[in-house]
């Protein structure tokens, strides 16, 4: 008996009829679109996506579609489906569709994989070759978690103002819709400015619904000072220095490279780059930390990148929650099994609110669409921070009438007609000619925006 192999397949689970020696494939699994590569890049083992662009996944079994050509970008519109092939028993097949339902006589095949064999270790799943579909690439995968890792769902919407809104998205099931409204204190004519900087005409509101504090900005939440457990981190390999040369019989020194992240939990693991015969290397590896919970102690090991034989160890480092929990952490920590050595790892764990008030990030223009899509330090879009000012995509209605209002947890003061500056014609058509040229504009609120605001730009003095 094949563990895991078809003598019918389980509920939830798809392959041959019958008993044979040959895997089915999980509920779990799915087929990965992408568009214009000619590879397959996946996840490392530390969840981190190894391609430039994100693939279009399909759960298997699902009819997905490409509604606003943002997620499919060499078939916008089509819809595809990963199923078991009609033509060769066993198989899986790829497919192209017309219809929104995917039924079959309204689809093309695109790629198809044999059925995987048991091998001698009859526990290991075999892998899916990557298949050449023309303009992409496509390749089945046993868990969706091999193409999504650890990167934000809303992220596969494809399009900055569109966010994921669906409660299976571990499974590669999305539900991408534009996102709410934004709060009064951004001002469309101004999302530069408003969207990082916040607002002096408009107001924080209080529990009884009064103004209180002025708005900060929307894509810098406000900083819970104190204890920083449950806060999204900021975490940096800095440096290190006094390691082990472990290369001295090669007439060489070590090669090094290190990996952090919380003890108990891989999937906040993150790896610096390896820095070749250096003792002491420079990092400046940079992860943020979507949350954190009582008692969350860091680890950070170092290894020495070695060819042909397994990596040489090189030493330890912990960082207690105790040292960290308030007010972050900048320091070196003295590492421990160290071969003799007396090594140390320079490291920094710091609030990602505080990062992000203190540099700024954010799209605001897409294709019919402007708003505030607020970035994190290393440009993934940050959770829960995504709000539309503007609206011209299909469905969204005249006046964003269709677009879902803003939430209650965002809401701020309006501001007076007399401080709003008219989005002047002449700007509106010079910034769609840009964005018709480069689809996602991104700014960076600099000491330039601080010094506009302070000048009296964004009320029009």
């Amino acid at each position: 008996t094949v563990a895991g192999a078809c003598g019918n397949c389980l509920l939830g689970s798809y392959g041959s009829d019958g008993p044979t020696n040959t895997f089915c494939v999980s509920n779990t699994s799915c087929a990965a679109i992408y568009p214009g590569m000619n590879s397959c890049p996946l996840v490392d083992e530390l969840g981190v996506y190894q391609a430039s662009q994100l693939p279009f996944v399909l759960p298997f079994g699902r009819c997905v579609c490409d509604e606003g050509g943002y997620r499919w970008k060499t078939s916008p519109g089509k819809c595809a489906v990963v199923r078991m092939s009609t033509e060769f028993s066993g198989y899986y097949a790829l497919e192209r569709c017309i219809s929104s339902t995917c039924a079959a006589e309204t689809c093309v095949v695109l790629a198809s994989w044999p059925p995987p064999e048991a091998g001698d270790d009859s526990t290991a799943m075999p892998a899916f070759k990557c298949r050449d579909t023309g303009t992409d690439s496509s390749i089945l995968v046993h868990e969706c978690s091999d193409v999504v890792g650890k990167t934000p769902p809303s992220a596969f919407c494809g399009h900055a103002g569109m966010i994921d809104n669906s409660i299976q998205s571990d499974l590669g099931i999305l539900t991408c819709d534009v996102a709410p409204l934004c709060p009064q204190s951004v001002m469309p004519e101004r999302l530069d400015q408003t969207c990082c900087l916040g607002n002096d005409f408009s107001f924080q509101l209080k529990g009884d619904g009064s103004g209180g504090l002025p708005a900060i900005g929307f894509c810098a939440p406000e900083i819970k000072m104190g204890n920083l457990s449950g806060q999204p981190l900021l975490v940096e390999i800095i440096s290190a220095h006094g390691l082990k040369d472990m290369d001295a019989m090669l007439q060489g020194v070590s090669d090094p490279y290190c990996i952090g992240g919380f003890v108990g939990k891989p999937l906040t693991r993150f790896k610096t780059k390896t820095i070749d015969d250096s003792l002491d290397p420079v990092f400046k590896k940079l992860s943020v930390f979507g949350e954190s919970s009582e008692e969350d102690d860091f680890e950070f090991t170092c290894w020495d990148r070695d060819f042909g034989k397994p990596d040489d160890f090189l030493g330890v480092a912990k960082l207690p929650f105790e040292r960290w929990k308030v007010n972050g952490f900048d320091g070196e920590l003295k590492m421990t099994n160290t071969s003799g050595a007396n090594s140390y790892l320079k490291v920094k764990v710091s609030s990602a609110s505080l990062a992000s008030r203190a540099q700024c990030s954010v799209l605001t223009t897409a294709d019919g669409w402007r708003g505030c899509a607020c970035l994190d330090a290393v440009g993934t879009r940050m959770l829960d921070r995504v709000c539309t000012a503007k609206c011209t995509m299909p469905g969204c209605g005249l006046d964003n009438i269709n677009v879902p209002p803003t939430p209650d947890r965002w809401r701020t003061s309006d501001i007076a007609p007399s401080v709003r500056a008219t989005d002047r014609s002449d700007r509106a058509i010079v910034n769609a000619a840009f964005v018709a040229a480069t689809p996602g504009l991104l700014w960076s609120a600099t000491l330039l925006a601080a010094v506009a605001m302070a000048s009296g730009w964004l009320d029009g003095r």
